[in-house]
């Protein structure tokens, strides 16, 4: 049985894709996976590592093969240069996991051969809704210091709206506004399934706007109703599920959450983005067998 190593890049970030590596591999009986937290470790005890880019020297040694996940791109000052150099020096691979092709050409991986897209997905946690939900109640997952996020919690707690955030601090105490701290995903969809709506803002800025929403799928996954404000991958997603989500915009110019009932919303079919759906289609299975087929 093949070992399949997944290292992360970033301590502090999540990453429910591993644990969803694991429980679809777990189920070819060719491959096992296993999570390490150092690199080094991971390239004497695996057959093939899946690291999750971050940055990996051209210099560094591996005894295994490894395919490189490209799942996000520079941000900041100068991202397309910083992907030119993170192109550069990262270390060549045996096979590539992208978010998308925009993900691809931004990194300038153009001439690989071996290679597949892999979106994110949502877990299929047996979470039960609370008896207590309140038709008012959202949550928002994540950090609260991108542009316009605080600015939006406020608005919509002006409204009436209790808000549940897990995951960031707020410099400031809010009305109706409850923190939570860092915490499992599991325990944060237990928090979310007290609530009736998930809340997403995402700048609509290069390259935010072009990658997946991880939360917003984590919603659709948990069955809530989304609020988020409107841009390319929201727009693109919602014809891909035939959806439609409030828009942020029109909900903080109500005059109190009563009136959310009034503003166009569709359910949408988000089966395909269970993890399980999302890598047995995805062709990780096809990049990992045919870089560990050549010596």
């Amino acid at each position: 049985m093949k070992v399949i190593g997944l290292v992360h890049s970033h301590e502090k970030a999540f990453f429910p894709e591993s644990n969803a590596y694991r429980k679809y591999f777990k189920s070819k009986e060719d491959y096992r996976v296993e999570i390490f937290n150092s690199f080094d470790e991971a390239s004497k005890e695996s057959d093939c590592i899946i690291f999750y880019c971050g940055f990996l020297p051209f210099w560094k040694n591996c005894d295994a093969k490894l395919i490189m996940e490209y799942h996000s791109l520079s941000t900041g000052r100068w991202p397309r240069l910083k992907n030119l150099v993170k192109r550069i020096l990262n270390k060549r691979a045996d096979g590539y996991i992208f978010l998308n092709e925009s993900t691809q050409t931004g990194f300038y991986f153009n001439s690989v051969s071996n290679y597949c897209y892999r979106s994110m997905g949502y877990s299929n946690y047996q979470v039960p809704k609370s008896l207590d939900s309140l038709e008012q109640k959202i949550v928002y997952m994540g950090t609260v210091n991108r542009q316009g996020v605080l600015s939006t919690i406020k608005k919509l707690a002006a409204l009436g709206f209790e808000l549940h955030i897990i995951g960031g601090e707020l410099p400031e105490k809010i009305p109706n506004v409850i923190t939570y701290p860092r915490m499992s995903q599991k325990d944060a969809y237990t928090i979310a399934a007290s609530c009736t709506f998930g809340l997403n803002y995402t700048p609509d800025l290069y390259p935010y706007n072009i990658q997946d929403s991880t939360k917003l799928i984590d919603y659709c996954g948990l069955g809530m109703r989304v609020i988020t404000n409107k841009y390319q991958w929201v727009y693109d997603f919602e014809i891909e599920t035939n959806s439609c989500f409030y828009n942020v915009e029109d909900v903080i110019t109500l005059s109190s959450f009563d009136e959310i009932d009034q503003l166009p919303y569709r359910e949408g079919d988000y089966s395909k983005r269970a993890w399980e759906e999302v890598i047995d289609s995805s062709g990780v299975y096809r990049v990992v067998s045919e870089a560990l087929k050549h010596n």
